[in-house]
């Protein structure tokens, strides 16, 4: 008799905005904007605009990730 074996399938990534993150972590967008320069793992989602000019900052945050990096920095 065969074993099928079925493949695992990673759990989708929780992708958050500022705005969001801000309400999970109950803070302000602004204290998230400082996380992010102190450090705070994020993945920008430049988004274009007009040709020739920068693109619009788009940082999404994954949750695991903000959890750990939050549990590094607190027992430091």
């Amino acid at each position: 008799m065969k074993s099928h074996v079925v493949p695992t399938v990673p759990a989708p990534v929780v992708m958050l905005t500022i705005r969001e993150l801000a309400a999970a972590l109950n803070c302000s967008e602004q204290q998230v904007s400082r996380l992010m320069s102190a450090g705070l793992p994020f993945v920008d989602l430049g988004v274009p605009r007009r040709p020739g000019t920068r693109p619009k900052r788009a940082p999404r945050f994954d949750v695991a990730q903000v959890q750990r990096w939050l549990a590094e920095r607190k027992s430091a």
